[in-house]
């Protein structure tokens, strides 16, 4: 029996496609690492804004009752009552307060959802490229299977 190279070529050719394919889904196992680890710092940048922002919250919540008491402090020092003119400043600090006390909220609300969208896309790509490893892997079974069929080709 004589060896035939255009079955040997085969083979070889079969064999690279295999070796190629395994290599793709170990580069597609290392991306999908990748985005797990990205999808988990994203989720942790998360947890941190919505602690600042209650943090930002508490800060502000003080410095509104600092800037009415130091008001009715004043007044009363001044010997005013809290009507009128006094009632109408303290009113206006308390609401300007609590706009700033609501920016603070949104703003916080705004940057965890970003990263949770963030978190989410990250999530979406791991998963995509784990697809595109059992694939990889998939034809790398079948690049193998046809390396040896096209070696048993030669000895029949």
């Amino acid at each position: 029996m004589a060896l035939d190279f255009s079955q040997l070529s085969g083979a070889a050719s079969d064999l690279g496609a295999a070796v190629s394919d395994f290599t793709a889904a170990s580069g597609n196992q290392a991306q999908a690492n990748s985005y797990g680890e990205a999808a988990k710092v994203a989720g942790q940048n998360e947890q941190v804004v919505a602690n600042q922002t209650a943090i930002q919250q508490a800060q502000t919540s003080r410095q509104i009752y600092k800037t009415v008491s130091a008001q009715g402090a004043a007044g009363a020092g001044a010997g005013l009552k809290e009507s009128g003119s006094m009632q109408d400043l303290m009113r206006e600090s308390g609401l300007q307060g609590g706009l700033q006390h609501a920016q603070v909220a949104a703003q916080g609300l705004i940057q965890e959802a970003s990263l949770e969208q963030q978190k989410e896309s990250y999530l979406g790509m791991q998963n995509a490229a784990n697809t595109a490893k059992q694939g990889s892997e998939a034809g790398g079974w079948l690049s193998t299977l046809g390396t040896v069929a096209s070696i048993a080709m030669m000895f029949i």
